[in-house]
């Protein structure tokens, strides 16, 4: 009964506020959240996307690097031992390849003999034949590393 008092004019202002009220309601709980949903999934997918690049990417240079010094390792320098030979080696390679910035050699016993980073303090090398498995020579070249063994490490 007391709407038919209402003229239509406060009618149509109430019927359009309570449409303004609805699509904001609409807006605040349907829209913006299906918006800000869609974003992060958008998101995260572009991440996981360049994550699995990265990944690719450390895969494919791990490969090489490790190709690389496999046939490095089969060069004769380092299979006869030839430590001026294997310095150069190691030089040339740590200039072109980026990724092998610090290379070092050891021996059969742990000991390292040589590298290409400057300033790097070596064990003294041992004589030419000096090593097993390379033809005359004895691999107890330094009898001080036989009596007196390196300590164990400590944790």
């Amino acid at each position: 009964a007391q709407m038919n008092r209402l003229s239509w004019r406060t009618k149509l202002m109430g019927l359009i506020a309570l449409a303004l009220v609805t699509l904001l309601l609409f807006q605040l709980l349907y829209v913006i959240p299906f918006i800000r949903t869609r974003e992060v999934e958008a998101t995260q997918a572009h991440q996981e996307e360049v994550c699995l690049n990265i990944a690719r990417e450390l895969d494919h240079d791990l490969t090489c690097g490790e190709e690389r010094l496999t046939r490095m390792a089969e060069l004769p320098e380092f299979r006869t031992m030839d430590i001026a030979s294997q310095q150069q080696v190691l030089v040339r390679q740590q200039e072109t390849s980026p990724l092998l910035s610090s290379l070092f050699v050891m021996d059969a016993e742990g000991w390292f003999v040589t590298s290409g980073v400057q300033g790097f303090f070596a064990h003294p090398p041992r004589p030419r034949g000096a090593y097993p498995g390379t033809g005359n020579g004895s691999h107890h070249a330094f009898p001080e590393r036989v009596a007196s063994p390196r300590p164990e490490p400590t944790l």
